[in-house]
């Protein structure tokens, strides 16, 4: 008999019945626990090369400006880092599936550029968004 395993945050039960060569029987229980999908919609990192955040990182945090660029550069890349793998992340026009831990966009300097980054949870409903501004 096939058990259908039940929705996350659900236990599934499953007996397996096992039969001998000489006839003995014996019953094995397992349980099949599904968590429910995570809430954690947070960055746990978030960098700019060449230059640096205005503040340090906070994953509670929304908004950093970069700043210290040297002179004459003409990019900075901002890269920001998951803190659940299985989340999905919009960094820039760049979709970071579940799985991909790391994102990176490069922005054009001299233009008060924002760099928008957006973190879904992997239940698909919990999201936060985080703002660098690239001057």
């Amino acid at each position: 008999e096939i058990n259908p395993l039940q929705p996350p945050g659900e236990n599934t039960p499953i007996t397996i019945a096992v039969t001998a060569q000489n006839g003995a029987n014996n019953e094995y229980k397992i349980t099949v626990v599904r968590p429910l999908p995570s809430s954690d919609d947070k960055l746990k990192a978030l960098s700019a090369v060449p230059g640096d955040l205005d503040l340090p990182f906070d994953a509670n945090v929304t908004a950093y400006t970069v700043i210290d660029i040297p002179p004459g550069t003409p990019t900075v890349s901002v890269t920001a880092t998951k803190s659940d793998v299985n989340a999905v992340m919009l960094i820039g026009s760049d979709i970071i599936p579940a799985g991909v831990e790391t994102g990176q966009v490069s922005v054009q300097v001299g233009i008060n550029a924002t760099v928008t980054i957006v973190v879904t949870a992997q239940n698909g409903v919990d999201s936060e968004t985080y703002i660098v501004t690239v001057p």
